[in-house]
C-alpha cells in the first residue's frame, strides 16, 4: 500500500479552515515571489546607479580639466596684458620725451644746445624705434591667441551641449517587466513607485 503524502502535523481543524491555511500560504508565496522580483530589480537599479555614478565622475573629471585649460588660457593673457602694459608705458614715456625734443630743438640759440639737443633727440629716436620694433614682433602673442580661441571654443560647445542635453526631458527608463517594475526617471520628470506614490 503506498505511502500516504505528508502533510504536516495532524491538526483538528475543518477543510474550510485548511483551505483559508493554504489561500494564506499561496498569498505569502506570491508576495515572496514579487519580493524576489523587486529585489533582483533593486539590485539592477543599484548597479545601474553605480554605473550612472561612475560616468559623472568621470565627466567631472572632464570639466576639471576644461576648467584647468581655462585658467591656463587666462593666466597667458594676463602674462601678455602685463606685458601690453609695460610696453605701452615705455612708449608714453617715449612719445612725451620726443615731444620735449621738438619743444627744445624750437628754443635752441647756440651750436652748443643744437649739438646737446640733436644728440638726445637722436637716442630719444633709437628708443622709440626699437620700442615701435618690439611691438611689432611681441604683439598679438600667436600662441596665446590661439590657446585663449580654442578652449573658448571647447567650453563654449561644451556649454551649448549640456544647456541642449539638459533642456530635453527624457522617458522614464522602466527596469524589468513584471507589475511592480521600478520606474527610472530621467530628466525633468518626477519618478513614482509602481503604486503611482513619488519616490521622494
Amino acid at each position: 500500500m503506498p505511502a500516504k503524502p505528508y502533510e504536516g502535523p495532524a491538526r483538528g481543524i475543518s477543510k474550510k479552515l485548511r483551505s483559508l491555511v493554504q489561500e494564506q500560504k499561496s498569498s505569502i508565496s506570491s508576495l515572496i515571489i514579487s519580493c524576489e522580483e523587486v529585489l533582483f530589480q533593486l539590485g539592477e537599479y543599484r548597479g545601474q546607479l553605480g554605473d550612472w555614478k561612475t560616468h559623472h565622475l568621470q565627466l567631472q573629471d572632464r570639466l576639471y580639466a576644461l576648467v584647468e585649460q581655462n585658467k591656463s588660457a587666462m593666466q597667458l593673457l594676463e602674462l601678455e596684458d602685463t606685458s601690453v602694459i609695460d610696453m605701452t608705458t615705455q612708449g608714453e614715456e617715449g612719445k612725451t620725451q620726443l615731444q620735449a625734443m621738438l619743444g627744445n630743438l624750437d628754443i635752441v640759440n647756440t651750436l652748443q644746445e643744437v649739438d646737446t639737443t640733436i644728440g638726445t633727440a637722436d637716442e630719444c629716436s633709437m628708443k622709440i624705434e626699437d620700442w615701435l620694433q618690439k611691438c611689432q614682433e611681441l604683439f598679438p602673442n600667436v600662441k596665446t591667441i590661439h590657446t585663449s580661441v580654442k578652449v573658448q571654443e571647447t567650453i563654449r560647445e561644451a556649454l551649448e551641449m549640456m544647456t541642449t542635453e539638459t533642456g530635453a526631458t527624457a522617458d522614464p527608463v522602466h527596469l524589468g517587466d513584471s507589475a511592480s517594475t521600478i520606474n527610472v526617471c530621467v530628466g525633468n520628470d518626477r519618478c513614482r513607485r509602481p503604486s503611482g506614490r513619488p519616490w521622494g
